[in-house]
């Protein structure tokens, strides 16, 4: 199964993705690859400069070339978990794998910002009104090729609301789990068998 995760910024994504490598899931990154490629410009990273050259990529290789790349490194089989999933070219992409399932993770916005004060990630937006203003610009713009959040949200196999404990987190994500393993197999069974 490739599970595919997005959401509101300090919504709980990166534990969802903890909780599913500790299943055995492999981890890829949308933003890892952006950070790559500010990395090697030697330029310093932050959210604003993610956004911009995530941005930049998708007008200069298509609005899927995040994906396209995540394709490229996931296993042909076993379970991976990718995360950072902005625009929804990325969705379409990786629903070229008949494994995938899109997971949406939300929480109210006083507790992201309470969060994300809290784990001082450097570039992260510390007032409330930087935290806001990052967010509107994730979530839609005119402009095809920059990030699409609420489509993401929209195209959602399922959303998660992580306003509890990470206890109920976990157990949220893990009925989550099994509701895509099911859905899955059902689809397996609906389809006719291939012919050799």
């Amino acid at each position: 199964m490739i599970v595919g995760v997005t959401g509101f910024f300090a919504a709980g994504k990166d534990s969802f993705a903890e909780i599913l490598v500790r299943r055995g899931f492999k981890h890829i990154s949308l933003s890892d690859i952006i950070r790559a490629e500010i990395r090697r410009r030697g330029a310093e990273i932050t959210i604003p400069r993610l956004t911009e050259v995530g941005n930049e990529l998708r007008r200069d290789f298509g609005p899927q070339v995040l994906a396209e790349r995540a394709l490229e490194v996931l296993p042909a089989q076993g379970d991976a978990v990718v995360t950072s999933i902005r625009h929804g070219s990325e969705v379409q992409t990786l629903r070229s794998r008949r494994s995938f399932v899109m997971v949406f993770v939300d929480a109210p916005i006083q507790l992201r910002y309470e969060r994300n004060v809290r784990r001082g990630r450097g570039g992260d937006p510390m007032t409330v009104e930087e935290f806001v203003a990052a967010e509107h610009t994730q979530m839609r713009s005119d402009d095809p090729d920059s990030q699409q959040l609420s489509v993401c949200k929209n195209m959602a196999d399922f959303i998660i609301l992580n306003d509890g404990s990470f206890q109920e987190f976990e157990e949220k994500t893990d009925q989550v789990l099994k509701q895509a393993a099911e859905r899955l197999a059902s689809d397996n069974q609906d389809k006719p068998a291939a012919s050799t």
